[in-house]
């Protein structure tokens, strides 16, 4: 044992901030930015894997049906995180997957 003596009982202002530092390390407050951010992240995210998707089982699925379904997913994934009126639309040639992006449009030719 290394010698600390840990009490039995904490007494009741101890537990307390322990209880509360808790919930605050695991439930970080996110700001509305921040929560923005994430959302148009994860639309992105979902964007990327769609083409790819698409890439390799061609459905005949329009980029725009792609974007609504990736806005449907990303709100299903978390309704309590993002707002019901959330909605990232970002446009095909500013995705993070350009080879994805190219891809796709030589297999939707």
């Amino acid at each position: 044992m290394s010698g600390h003596h840990v009490p039995a009982k904490l007494p009741a202002r101890a537990a307390t901030a322990v209880a509360l530092a808790a919930v605050v390390a695991c439930s970080p407050l996110e700001s509305e930015e921040a929560r923005g951010v994430s959302y148009a992240k994860n639309v992105e995210s979902c964007l990327c894997r769609s083409l790819e998707f698409q890439t390799d089982s061609y459905s005949g699925l329009t980029f725009a049906g792609m974007l609504e379904r990736c806005n449907e997913t990303v709100h299903a994934a978390n309704p309590r995180r993002y707002p019901e009126d959330a909605r990232a639309a970002p446009e095909i040639g500013a995705l993070r997957c350009p080879t994805s992006v190219r891809e796709w449009r030589e297999t939707a030719r």
